[in-house]
């Protein structure tokens, strides 16, 4: 018995990760496909994390599942963010280029994005599952189990390195998308200044209509020669969690 209040406690720190990561699923994934997923990774990484203290009971074990819970969102959030650059960076690069009317629901993230975001955001996945990324996933699990165990509550100063960590994430985030669709912005920038050249020497040239379709054009061109590097930055981001 006292196995499966460890064995919740576990699954308390995996179920974050299962929800909120799209390559396991994300949001859009069933829940009863959700909490299969979870007990089986539970069950996997269970002889590994077992202590030798008795099992929790009452208030502690609430305080810890809690815990459990918040460890979770914390390594979820740590992976989720190497997704979120990516997706972030296919839309800015859309909207610079004026596609950002269409728009479409992603199944991984429930989020609506543009066409580039959800094209960036599968190709992550292709390439989290190519690179051995669940296998990396258990061993950054294995290690948050080692530093911080299942019967083991952190440190009160360890809780404003956590709120830290959370800010330094997201940042990451953005500055991944923002260098994804930077060779895109130069040269659309790079675009405008040539059509409004144009304008201004011969104003009898509808500059605006001719623009819209070659700026989508120039965008798509440069997000695909920058492509191979966009993906080596999450592949580099993904090996260096």
């Amino acid at each position: 018995m006292e196995a499966l209040w460890w064995g919740i406690l576990l699954a308390g720190r995996i179920l974050p990760v299962v929800i909120m990561v799209p390559a396991f699923g994300g949001r859009r994934l069933p829940v009863p496909a959700s909490l299969a997923l979870t007990a089986v990774v539970a069950m996997a990484v269970f002889p590994l994390a077992q202590t030798a203290a008795a099992a929790p009971g009452g208030l502690r074990f609430g305080g810890l599942l809690l815990k459990e819970l918040a460890v979770g969102t914390v390594l979820a959030l740590s992976a989720d963010c190497m997704f979120e650059g990516l997706r972030m960076g296919g839309r800015l690069i859309d909207d610079l280029r004026g596609a950002s009317q269409a728009s479409a629901l992603v199944p991984q993230t429930g989020k609506r994005t543009s066409p580039l975001g959800d094209i960036y955001l599968l190709l992550a996945v292709l390439i989290f599952f190519t690179a051995g990324g669940p296998g990396l996933f258990l061993k950054a699990l294995l290690a948050s189990l080692t530093e911080l165990p299942l019967d083991v509550f952190p440190a009160a100063e360890s809780l404003g390195q956590i709120g830290g960590l959370a800010l330094a994430l997201s940042a990451q985030a953005i500055r991944v998308g923002v260098s994804i669709a930077a060779p895109a912005a130069a040269g659309l920038l790079v675009a405008d200044c040539c059509l409004g050249f144009i304008n201004r020497t011969a104003p009898q040239i509808q500059v605006f209509f001719l623009g819209m379709p070659l700026k989508a054009l120039i965008g798509l061109a440069v997000a695909g020669l920058a492509l191979e590097g966009s993906l080596q930055r999450f592949l580099a981001l993904l090996v260096t969690r």
